[in-house]
C-alpha cells in the first residue's frame, strides 16, 4: 500500500491543473513504442544489450500555449524483455539461463521543453508503477568430468517465486519534433527498480541466483496530437 500512496501523492499535482487544463484546452493524447536496448537482470552485472519492445499511449497536458516549458504524462504502455547469462562456454562447467519477463508499465512524468521552434529538446523525470504479468527463466546446464559430460535443460515459469519491485524512478531525453499538425516526440529512456527481487531457490540450475534487478534503457518515438 506504501507504493499505491507515493504514486497518489506524486500524481496530485496533475489533478491540480486538471480544472485550468480542460478551459485552456491545453491537453494532448498520442501513442509511442520502441525497442529495449540495454538492461540487466541481475544487480551486480554490468549493462548489456538485451531484446524486447515497448508500445503504448500517451496523455498529456501542456502549462504554455507555445508548447514549450513544462508538460505532465501518463503514459500507460506494455513491454518486453530478454536477458542472456552464458558463462564457461568452452569450459567444463557451462551455464545458460534466458530471462524473459512482461509488464504493463504505468510511467508518470513532468516533462521539460526548451523553447527553440519546431525541434524542442526536453529532459522529463518522474515515477513508473510496472505491473509484471510474465516472468519465465530458460536454462540450459552442462557438466564435463572424467566419467563424461551431463546436463539438463528447460524452461521454468518463476513468476510466482520471485517478489515483484512494484515503483521506480524513470528519466528521459529526447527531443519533441513538430510536423504539420502533429508533434514527434522521440526518446531515450531509462527505467529501474527501487530495490531487488528477492527470489525463492528450487533444484533449477540457477534459479536461486540473488539480487534480481529490472532495470533497462530505451528508444521510442510517438505521435501526439492536440485536443
Amino acid at each position: 500500500m506504501r507504493h499505491l500512496y507515493a504514486f497518489i501523492i506524486a500524481i496530485l499535482p496533475m489533478f491540480a491543473y486538471g480544472q485550468d487544463a480542460a478551459r485552456k484546452g491545453h491537453f494532448e493524447y498520442g501513442a509511442f513504442g520502441g525497442k529495449q536496448l540495454w538492461g540487466k537482470i541481475y544487480d551486480e552485472r554490468r549493462m548489456e544489450a538485451v531484446s524486447g519492445w515497448v508500445a503504448g499511449a500517451d496523455l498529456g497536458y501542456r502549462v504554455r500555449d507555445d508548447k514549450s516549458g513544462v508538460s505532465f504524462h501518463i503514459q500507460p504502455n506494455f513491454s518486453t524483455f530478454g536477458s542472456v547469462l552464458e558463462e564457461g562456454k568452452n569450459t567444463q562447467i557451462y551455464r545458460w539461463i534466458e530471462w524473459k519477463w512482461q509488464a504493463f508499465n504505468l510511467p508518470y512524468t513532468i516533462r521539460y521543453a526548451l523553447p527553440s521552434g519546431k525541434v524542442r529538446p526536453f529532459a522529463e523525470a518522474g515515477i513508473n508503477l510496472r505491473f509484471r504479468t510474465k516472468l519465465t527463466m530458460g536454462y540450459r546446464a552442462i557438466g564435463c568430468g572424467v566419467a563424461g559430460c551431463s546436463g539438463s535443460d528447460g524452461i521454468d515459469d518463476v513468476q510466482q517465486n520471485l517478489t515483484r519491485d512494484l515503483i521506480g524512478p524513470v528519466a528521459a531525453l529526447g527531443a519533441e519534433i513538430d510536423i504539420l499538425s502533429v508533434t514527434i516526440p522521440v526518446t531515450i529512456r531509462i527505467s529501474e527498480g527501487f530495490g531487488t527481487f528477492g527470489s525463492k531457490p528450487t533444484s533449477t540450475p540457477g534459479s536461486g541466483y540473488g539480487t534480481l534487478k529490472t532495470k533497462v534503457v530505451q528508444v521510442t518515438a510517438g505521435v501526439m496530437f492536440k485536443n
